[in-house]
């Protein structure tokens, strides 16, 4: 495993015990020794944190009725893919999706539940939302933040 992953994992776990820290609903996070973890909350629920998963075989892997956390680079790819595959990623109730850059200049992130949002927001106006969420975090790839990293 790259230097990217451990990056971007840590990165984000440490986003969402910030995140917690009025509510102190986490109980625990524990690593999967891949990079993704798993967050216990004190109610009994779990959420499955997925870290820069391959978006081909994203969609098959998951099981509908499990809570998920998706964590994305904001690039274009994972704009595109966000897209392309809205129709299926509207059927997960307890998804949220991350598209981050935890290097960006402007914001580090934003964040969007394709089932939540797909009951507020009109399809002719998908594109244009989408594209002005993404533009508030500096896009980056796989290749660029791996070279800002060293």
């Amino acid at each position: 495993m790259d230097a990217l992953v451990p990056f971007v994992s840590g990165w984000m776990a440490n986003f969402l015990k910030n995140k917690d820290a009025f509510t102190r609903r986490i109980e625990s996070i524990q690593d999967k020794g891949d990079g993704n973890f798993t967050i216990s909350y004190k109610d009994g629920r779990a959420a499955e944190c997925l870290i820069l998963p391959d978006t081909q075989e994203l969609l098959q892997a998951l099981d509908r009725e499990k809570h998920y956390i998706i964590c994305l680079l904001n690039s274009r790819k994972s704009l595109d893919f966000l897209i392309a595959n809205w129709k299926s990623l509207i059927d997960f109730r307890s998804m949220t999706i991350y598209f981050v850059n935890p290097l960006s200049q402007l914001e580090k992130k934003w964040i969007i539940s394709p089932y939540t949002h797909n009951r507020i927001c009109d399809d002719a106006s998908l594109k244009l939302g989408l594209n002005s969420m993404f533009e508030t975090v500096e896009a980056t790839d796989e290749e660029s933040l791996k070279a800002r990293l060293k």
